[in-house]
């Protein structure tokens, strides 16, 4: 289907004016989508597709054609900030002569007031700053048209599940519940996903980029999914040799690439030694004009020697001047290789020709000190997937590292099949539950919390909390 045939389907013209300067012809998944109803407004959709298939562009036709035509505003939430002031660029340049647009984080407030009042048209915001605004103004979403969920698979993440769950099932309990549009990296299993959002799901394996993905051990040989093999490089001395030398031989190839870390010391390591196996050629005059602009910090200085070697680094404890002047040193090919935490993966597009997957495990808080996570298989599709972005490379390459075991690695991770969606909630210690939906405003009184509670995702799935007796405890001060 043609971006051209969109107006058969209810798209506004002006709208697929704008659509047709960037895109020309739809995937498979935006392709179902138009025709499951993405543009009904009354109709909930759950799109599933691989990194790179064009989801994106789903969400960002619902809620710009919603906002278009609609009184009540439209959102599109995503888990990170780095995310949310992409998109924001990205729909500011594109619609600001015919919508208003508008962003919302803990880095962006000036507009507050007015998506409160419903005076923006489109709005980006995170996760946590929709559920900030619910806490303040829990009616918030009955001016809602649309609300566009990013990376919804992300109801799965130990940290921010929960409260994602508990801000859609408020947005499905609204009293005028806006079109929910909810978008997922690839999942073998829905788990009843698509029956609690009410949504017609869209799936498709189809990824418009050819993605190759092998397991390579420090023999320097790599295992691929036909069970054949092919040397990458020579042995190493262990993992951390083997991301550098892959890494080296990239930027050599005149390639670019990400090596994902498990920790912010690891990454700034991996930066730092690559630095020292790469030439320095040193900064553009507009980059080094940018860094000289930055407000001093511990991170600026090593910037400044990693980019002279056109090799980058991105964790949490960057400011958001330095995230930005990285992501677009990166995307302009000032910076070839950039090493990252796994936050990078989930969504930020910085295409790249190859990704490097240097650590299975991360760590996590844990009572008394740190324990040690494998990766999940949806962890490792969304960040080799960052290799071959869709209208940015023609092919990409991934590469998942291994000390021992290659073939388990590649059977799991490679070959095997995505984790469900699981709630969170379950989790949680249920008392913990009820005191932040009482404390939030969500339930003011005792029906009410358990209508909602028997609302969410957690209640309805066979493993989650149809065993439990739902009632309130009564506290007493």
């Amino acid at each position: 289907m043609e971006i051209r045939d969109l107006e058969r389907h209810g798209a506004p013209a002006e709208l697929v004016g704008i659509w047709r300067q960037h895109v020309s012809q739809l995937t498979d998944v935006q392709e179902k989508a138009i025709l499951a109803g993405l543009l009904d407004s009354s109709k909930n959709l759950l799109a599933v597709a691989p990194t790179s298939s064009g989801k994106t562009f789903i969400g960002e036709v619902a809620a710009t054609t919603s906002a278009f035509l609609r009184p009540r505003h439209a959102l599109f939430i995503v888990p990170f900030r780095a995310l949310a002031e992409e998109h924001y660029l990205l729909f500011r340049e594109r619609y600001s002569e015919v919508l208003s647009v508008g962003i919302s984080t803990s880095d962006h407030q000036e507009l507050d007031a007015d998506i409160r009042a419903g005076n923006v048209g489109l709005t980006v915001m995170t996760y946590e700053k929709l559920t900030g605004f619910l806490v303040a103004q829990p009616n918030f979403l009955n001016r809602c048209s649309t609300l566009v969920v990013d990376e919804v698979q992300s109801m799965s993440d130990p940290g921010r599940g929960s409260n994602l769950e508990i801000m859609l099932t408020q947005a499905l309990r609204s009293a005028t519940p806006p079109q929910i549009v909810a978008l997922s990296a690839s999942l073998d299993d829905l788990h009843e996903l698509d029956t609690w959002l009410r949504a017609q799901a869209v799936i498709s394996s189809e990824r418009p980029v050819p993605l190759s993905e092998c397991v390579c051990d420090v023999s320097g040989i790599a295992l691929l999914p036909d069970g054949s093999s092919r040397r990458l490089l020579a042995r190493q001395a262990d993992r951390d040799e083997l991301a550098l030398g892959l890494a080296e031989d990239a930027v050599k190839d005149g390639k670019q690439v990400i090596v994902f870390r498990s920790s912010i010391g690891k990454v700034r390591d991996t930066a730092d030694a690559l630095v020292r196996r790469l030439p320095a050629t040193g900064a553009s005059q507009q980059i080094d004009e940018s860094l000289n602009e930055l407000e001093d910090s511990e991170s600026v200085g090593p910037l400044r020697a990693c980019i002279s070697a056109r090799v980058g680094f991105h964790n949490a404890d960057l400011s958001y001047a330095e995230r930005r002047l990285v992501e677009s040193a990166f995307r302009s090919g000032e910076i070839r290789a950039l090493v990252s935490t796994t936050t990078l993966a989930m969504g930020v597009n910085l295409p790249t020709d190859i990704v490097v997957v240097a650590d299975t495990q991360r760590w996590t808080p844990a009572p008394g000190g740190w324990d040690a996570h494998d990766i999940s298989v949806a962890e490792y599709r969304n960040a080799a997937g960052r290799a071959g972005r869709l209208g940015q490379r023609s092919e990409g390459q991934a590469v998942l590292l291994a000390e021992g075991r290659p073939r388990q690695l590649l059977n799991n991770y490679v070959l095997g099949r995505v984790e469900p969606v699981e709630s969170q909630i379950p989790s949680r210690a249920f008392a913990d539950v009820v005191f932040d939906l009482i404390a939030c405003g969500i339930a003011t009184s005792e029906t009410a919390l358990v209508e909602f509670v028997a609302a969410t995702f957690a209640y309805m799935t066979p493993d989650g909390l149809q065993g439990l007796p739902i009632r309130v405890t009564r506290w007493r001060s």
